[in-house]
């Protein structure tokens, strides 16, 4: 069944103490052509359990207390991606889930998670996860061919685009939750534009 997952974590019953914040940032007309995205900065004040996960051959602690995740769900797009770091502002992961639909103007944005998922290393390596799940899902007829195929083809762009590519690899120690907004965008927009700009370009 496809659930909903709302931007701010919430419900995430692991994290025990948090800040959080969100909004909507405008990329540059070279990302996406400048179409919005809502954005939340979470703040891992206190947890129940660190979270530890492979990566390609390695088990990574990407939740733990001190750490940051930022989300972006760009509008008209078929993905999600949620950068962690560590609480020294080193990057663990970035983590893109395949999405049915995106819902930026809710009251907590959230998407509609589609299964498929795309993990991107620090050393760059790029990984499609979950592919058994999008299987199950269309044999069950939770979900229909088109969307099975939406799922393939955007995953598959997405591994296309970083693939033996430099990756950004800006720490994000300088955000802090409660900072002036405008701190907060110039931020979150110098640690994730290089990467949502390899996503969004055109092909030439």
């Amino acid at each position: 069944m496809i659930k909903q997952r709302l931007l701010s974590r919430i419900n995430w019953k692991r994290v025990t103490e948090r800040r959080y914040m969100s909004g909507v940032i405008y990329p540059s007309p070279d990302i996406f052509g400048g179409c919005r995205a809502a954005y939340g900065v979470l703040r891992i004040d206190g947890i129940s359990e660190p979270l530890s996960v492979r990566i390609g051959d390695t088990t990574v602690t990407t939740a733990d207390k001190g750490f940051t995740w930022i989300g972006v769900i760009p509008e008209g797009k078929n993905f999600a991606l949620t950068a962690m770091f560590d609480d020294h502002g080193k990057m663990l992961q970035y983590y893109f889930d395949i999405t049915l639909e995106n819902h930026l103007d809710a009251e907590d944005p959230y998407f509609e998670d589609l299964f498929l998922d795309v993990s991107v290393a620090p050393d760059g390596g790029v990984y499609l996860l979950d592919r058994d799940e999008l299987d199950a899902a269309l044999k069950k007829d939770e979900i229909t061919m088109e969307q099975y195929t939406t799922a393939l083809k955007t995953a598959g762009e997405i591994l296309i685009r970083l693939t033996g590519k430099k990756l950004p690899s800006r720490r994000c120690h300088y955000i802090k939750v409660g900072d002036a907004l405008e701190t907060q965008l110039d931020a979150i927009a110098g640690t994730l534009t290089p990467l949502l700009a390899l996503i969004g370009k055109k092909d030439t």
